[in-house]
């Protein structure tokens, strides 16, 4: 429990800043008045918000610069090629260990590892989005631009190599037996590559909120370990434990190794670790502690939408699902859609405002996939795992995985197009000013929340137990707004 509180201040510290501290200060006085022997954890509490804050990725805008142009530079690539058949997506290291984000329209296929021969304009660093330069400093790249020219020195090799090669090849098997969206669809369920994705289609998944199916998350490796759980009965407690955690890696890496999967499989196998250990896991401690962790080692990579979505989507699944699930189908369907309205709400301010889906559609879409997603990423894992036995029959499999995979695309399209609601259901949450929608989040989870509502009332019981608390709690909240105000006053 101290882990994940002091992982939390942490996190609180990084999203939001030295804004945070004060809070943190607060919470620890009251921390201290309710519990005497509380002051330990509220100094933990505030060293991690410092921490955090000073750890802040936003902080790092000096690690984007402008760098000169490259004209014949010798440079390496050194991440997997993201390719849609007309673009290849890559990283590259000059000589001087500068790290540039680099794309080309040329048709030498590249792949990691590879000693590159280049002429490319780094952009001006100046000229970039606010939500690119974040993105840039998750990948760790100091610039980007296009490389107008390449030609290969050198081959690269390796592991990570041929995981990459794996991958490639995964997805041009499954966009071979399913053409067009629909394969690509697949591929991007199965192994988190949506680059050929239509950009009709990405632009749907995007205006509906959907578009995390298509990168391998928590739910992916759920699903997967589930499979591996029934297909290992058969095997030794020790070994049920560790053979998923084998595959389950395997996948991870194979899948790309973004943030959201990196932590996927740790906290799999930190869970896994935990019942080998007779200790039940608790998964939103779990998961507050991994995030924080994972943001520790590599801070940049908070910087990036898909760790930030990915964690507050998480951390809100766990505090808003109910600690024990109704027995009836209309409990079940209010508790999931509670949960679903809570989630997109929560994700709305950490959106680019171009990119928020309306609630009501975001909602609505979230539920109606979910049954024919699941369905077509098991059978997508059963077709390329088919395929290297049976090619006949694994093509067999794709078309039944591409009938799911058409039903998800046409009801992602006619929400997307929003055909069947009248406008007044759209909801204008995500036209609300930015600090209204924090607000409205953190209003809206600590509602839904039973762990939340059952923290308060606990806190109100202990300070209605100890009266005489109540006068300084009264007069350090008053002083701290004062100071509060004064702060910003002499700020702006």
């Amino acid at each position: 429990m101290i882990g994940a509180i002091v992982g939390g201040a942490f996190l609180f510290g990084l999203f939001f800043g030295w804004i945070t501290v004060p809070l943190t200060l607060f919470a620890g006085f009251v921390l201290v008045m309710i519990r005497p022997r509380g002051t330990l954890i509220a100094c933990l509490l505030v060293a991690a918000t410092v921490v955090g804050a000073l750890r802040q990725p936003d902080r790092a805008d000096i690690a984007l610069r402008q760098i000169e142009p490259l004209n014949g530079a010798v440079v390496t690539v050194t991440s997997g090629v993201v390719s849609d058949g007309r673009m290849q997506r890559f990283r590259i290291r000059t000589d001087s260990d500068d790290i540039i984000c680099a794309k080309t329209f040329a048709r030498t296929v590249v792949g990691r590892g590879d000693r590159l021969s280049v002429d490319m304009q780094p952009d001006a660093v100046d000229s970039l989005p606010i939500g690119f330069r974040s993105y840039l400093i998750s990948q760790g790249c100091a610039a980007s631009g296009t490389v107008d020219r390449l030609s290969i020195l050198h081959r690269g090799s390796g592991p990570r190599r041929w995981l990459d090669h794996v991958r490639a090849e995964a997805s041009r098997q499954l966009s071979t037996w399913l053409p067009g969206d629909r394969g690509a669809l697949l591929a991007g369920l199965v192994i988190g590559d949506d680059a050929q994705l239509s950009d009709p289609a990405a632009n749907d998944f995007i205006r509906t909120g959907t578009y995390h199916i298509v990168a391998i998350s928590g739910s992916n490796l759920s699903m997967l370990a589930s499979l591996l759980v029934v297909f290992t009965v058969w095997a030794g407690r020790r070994w049920r434990e560790v053979l998923p955690l084998v595959a389950i890696w395997a996948y991870v890496l194979v899948g790309g190794s973004g943030p959201p999967t990196i932590r996927a499989g740790m906290l799999t196998t930190m869970a896994a670790g935990g019942r080998l250990l007779g200790r039940r896991a608790d998964l939103l401690m779990l998961s507050i502690q991994v995030a924080a962790l994972q943001a520790l080692i590599w801070p940049e990579t908070t910087a990036g939408l898909s760790y930030r979505l990915s964690t507050a989507a998480i951390v809100t699944v766990l505090l808003v699902a109910p600690l024990a699930m109704p027995r009836t189908w209309p409990g079940r369907i209010g508790a999931v859609l509670i949960t679903s309205l809570a989630v997109n709400i929560a994700l709305t301010p950490l959106l680019p405002e171009q990119s928020r889906p309306a609630i009501v559609i975001a909602v609505l879409a979230n539920l109606l996939i979910a049954v024919p997603v699941a369905c077509a990423f098991v059978l997508g894992l059963f077709c390329l795992a088919t395929g290297l036995v049976s090619p006949t029959l694994a093509e067999a499999i794709a078309g039944i995985a591409g009938q799911f995979t058409e039903m998800s695309l046409w009801i992602v399209r006619v929400l997307a197009r929003q055909s069947i609601l009248p406008e007044w259901t759209l909801g204008p949450v995500g036209r609300l000013p930015h600090a209204s929608q924090w607000a409205l989040a953190v209003i809206v989870v600590g509602t839904a929340s039973p762990l939340i509502r059952r923290g308060f009332g606990d806190m109100h019981r202990r300070v209605g137990e100890q009266r005489e608390l109540a006068e300084p709690l009264i007069t350090g909240t008053a002083m701290g707004a004062v100071v509060g105000v004064l702060t910003l006053i002499v700020i702006r």
